[in-house]
Order: C-alpha cells, then structure tokens, then sequence
C-alpha cells in the first residue's frame, strides 16, 4: 500500500509540474530553432587586456568595461585592436565612478550607469575616440534601480522598490512617472523577496520601434514589450524550468538562496539590433562545487516576434558578449585560464 501511495503522489507531481505554465506564454524548444551552427573561437591579442567584464560595440569600437582596474572603460579599434584609451576612473567625485553597470548607445550619445551610486552620465560618442579625459554633458539621479534603458527621452527601468511592475518610468530628470507591466505568473508560491530576486532580468531595446526585450536569469522565459511597457509576447523555453529560490533568515539577515542542483540560469546580456536580438544561454543547474560555472557555450538569437530564429554552440567558453555584425564576428570573455577576449566567426 506504501509502495502504491509513493506512486500515485509521483504521477501526481508529475501531472502539476507539466500543467505549469506562465501567463499568456508561448512555449518553444531547441528542436523548433531552424538554425543551429558550430563556432570555433580564437583568441584576440587586444592591448592591455586584463580583466574585462562586459563587452560593448559601436561602429568599429570595442568597449570594455574592467573591474580591479583604475579606469572601468577602455575603447580598442576593432580593426587594429590597438588600445584608443582608458575612461572613467575610480573615484567618490560628481563625475566619477564606483562601478558600471551598463552602457547605452543612443545615436550620438553613450549613456552609462553608475548602479553603486545609481548615478546616469550621458556622454558624446566622439569623446572616446581619443585618449583624454571625458565630461558628461548630463548626469541623472535614480532611485533603488537595477537595469536603465533611455526609451524616447524616458528612462524605463528594472526598480529594485515595485516588487510587482516590471518596469519603473521615470522623466530624464529622475521624477519617477508611473510602473508598467506585470511580472510573470506561473502560480508558484513565492514570498514578497522570493519573487523580486526570482525574476531578475537583462533588458535591451530595440533602436528602431523602442520596445524592449527582457532576458531572465533564473527561468528560460524571454519577454517583449512595447515602449510604453505593455506586453506583445511571452516565449518559454527551450526547457521550460521555473524559477526556484528560497528565502531563508539567518542572525536576522534574511536572503534569498540558490538551491543546489535544483536553480538553474537562463539568458543574460541581450543585444539589440532592428531586426533581431542575440543573447546568452545557459540552463546549467546552481553547483557551487563546480569552478567558472558561470561560462557558457550557448547564444540563442530572436526575432522581435520573439521566435528564436538561430542557435550558435561555441568550442570555447564565455561570459558577456558584443555582436559586429559588419565583421560577422561575435565577441566574448572566457578565463583561458585568465581574462581573455575570444572571437567567433559566424
């Protein structure tokens, strides 16, 4: 009778789990992607290299943005890979930096944003094609916020304070305007913290029409809004996991924790062209044993429908990734075994 009981509540289970579905969803997997290429990588003698985190391209530029340096920035020709210099040094001051979140291309302008003192500078583009130092020809305050995009002289975010919008919307001069959009619904059960850090998200903007695609981390679940924050279309997949992370209290210090071998990461770092969207891939289950569990081999591409369109398998891994689409060339960071800069041909 035990034996049969255990077997009635494991069908039960399994019944639940493949009933689960987020709201409004559409799901996909790997076999539905028409296009699936092998890349082979090789290493780029970039000067100076040291330890990058995050890749950025304009025009023929590559952006880094570094950590344990002095600077955060350095702009390379992508052509020569020769340095261009070094920006935006370490420092408590009005114009500098405690750290970089991300950076923005708008036309003619860089916007880049300090999350530390969530500080957003705007910038001319030409001012980094020449190795000397830069000022901002604007500076915003924001408020508890994660992810920012300029979204048609708005600024549209990921607020860390509205645990139930998607997105804050504030004026360029940091006067918070209205929330937009829902976060997903699956019907877990979740605390208030739990489904703030369940689903935290990359976000990137399409330069033509504005909307926005939205990345998560923590669930293989991709989003498209339009500017105004309103949904188009929600896909899932292409494993279709849900997001699994516990809160728990320790000393009076509450956290929410990954749960080994059950958490598992998803996208991150989208980039945004008119016509489609490259992002990371990576589906692997929270090990802390395992060293650099963070590289992934996998760049899933989107069409602004949010159909996934082509999927890229590289030979060497990577973390964060920037597109030429003039050179078809993608460019990521890999620890080989240090910081390197590493180039695919598509």
């Amino acid at each position: 009778m035990k034996k049969l009981v255990t077997c009635i509540s494991a069908t039960m289970l399994f019944i639940s789990c493949s009933e689960q579905k987020y709201k409004s969803s559409v799901r996909f997997s790997f076999s539905d992607i028409p296009e699936q290429t092998h890349l082979k990588g090789t290493a780029v003698a970039f000067e100076d290299i040291f330890k990058p985190i995050r890749l950025y391209i304009k025009d023929s530029i590559l952006f880094t943005v570094n950590q344990s340096q002095e600077y955060f920035v350095t702009a390379y020709n992508l052509n020569s890979t020769e340095k261009i210099g070094d920006f935006m040094p370490f420092g408590s001051g009005p114009d500098e930096v405690l750290g970089i979140r991300s950076i923005q291309f708008a036309d003619s302008s860089v916007w880049i944003f300090d999350r530390m003192r969530q500080n957003l500078f705007k910038y001319g583009f030409e001012q980094f094609l020449y190795n000397r130092e830069i000022v901002p020809s604007m500076k915003t305050q924001t408020d508890n916020t994660d992810r920012i995009l300029i979204v048609d002289s708005l600024l549209l975010t990921n607020s860390m304070s509205r645990h139930e919008a998607r997105f804050s919307i504030y004026d360029m001069t940091g006067n918070f305007l209205k929330d937009a959009g829902e976060l997903p619904d699956a019907g877990i059960d979740m605390t208030e913290l739990e489904r703030l850090e369940s689903y935290f998200c990359d976000i990137a903007l399409n330069p033509a029409d504005k909307s926005v695609f939205v990345a998560y981390m923590n669930t293989d679940l991709i989003e498209i809004y339009d500017k105004n924050g309103t949904l188009k279309t929600r896909r899932h997949g292409p494993e279709h996991f849900f997001p699994v992370r516990k809160q728990m209290s320790s000393d009076g210090d509450i956290r929410v924790r990954s749960v080994p071998g059950v958490t598992r990461d998803a996208y991150f770092w989208p980039v945004a062209f008119e016509d489609e969207i490259w992002t990371i891939y990576s589906g692997k289950a929270f090990d802390p044993s395992v060293k650099d569990a963070f590289l992934c081999n996998d760049i899933l591409v989107f069409d602004w429908n949010g159909r996934p369109i082509r999927h890229y398998i590289t030979d060497i891994p990577f973390f964060s990734i920037a597109i030429d689409r003039a050179g078809s060339a993608i460019y990521g960071i890999t620890l080989n075994p240090e910081f390197s800069i590493v180039k695919y041909n598509y």
